[in-house]
């Protein structure tokens, strides 16, 4: 579990008090967010109901659907990052989604999506944040992302630096399933 200085720590190296507190939760475990556009919009854990809203925001997002991505992709990203997958809800829609994994050593922040019309009215900080908590609660000290170029401002205005490591990757051949 990690202290309450660990907590402040990455608490402020996001920009977020950690004298602040938390915003409201609803009974269901709903986090309350006043956007900037004066809207309100909740944070709340990501389920199996939510995965054609969730398709359907990052297929209209260019740039993020991967055409090499399996036609589960998001299931299995639901089932692996467990309770680390967050969705932001405003008026019954789905406007944004986060999933994140713990491989014990360190956490990646897999997915954040937000749709064009909610962006930059603090729903992807909040997912972020939300997810950056729950990690420093367990004793995470590392989040890691692969940060799709044009976000990389988000990024950085929130205290994200470039890790001390260099991102490779290599497309596998996939073996198709035998019927």
């Amino acid at each position: 579990m990690a202290t309450a200085p660990e907590i402040a720590r990455v608490a402020h190296r996001f920009n977020a008090s950690p004298q602040q507190e938390t915003p409201p939760t609803t009974a269901a475990g709903q986090a309350g967010v006043q956007s900037g556009d004066g809207g309100n919009f909740a944070i709340r854990r990501a389920g199996r109901k939510d995965v054609q809203a969730i398709d359907q925001l990052l297929r209209s997002l260019p740039g993020v659907w991967q055409d090499s991505w399996r036609e589960d992709a998001l299931e299995r990203a639901l089932d692996s990052a467990r309770d680390l997958a967050f969705v932001a809800v405003q008026d019954c829609s789905i406007v944004g989604f986060a999933s994140a994994h713990d491989v014990g050593f360190r956490a990646y922040l897999s997915e954040l999506a937000v749709s064009d019309d909610h962006q930059r009215q603090g729903v992807g900080s909040q997912l972020v944040y939300r997810i950056e908590t729950e990690l420093a609660a367990r004793g995470c000290a590392v989040l890691i992302a692969d940060v799709y170029p044009p976000a990389e401002p988000f990024y950085a205005e929130r205290g994200w630096r470039p890790p001390h490591a260099i991102l490779l990757g290599r497309r596998l051949e996939v073996i198709p399933r035998s019927a």
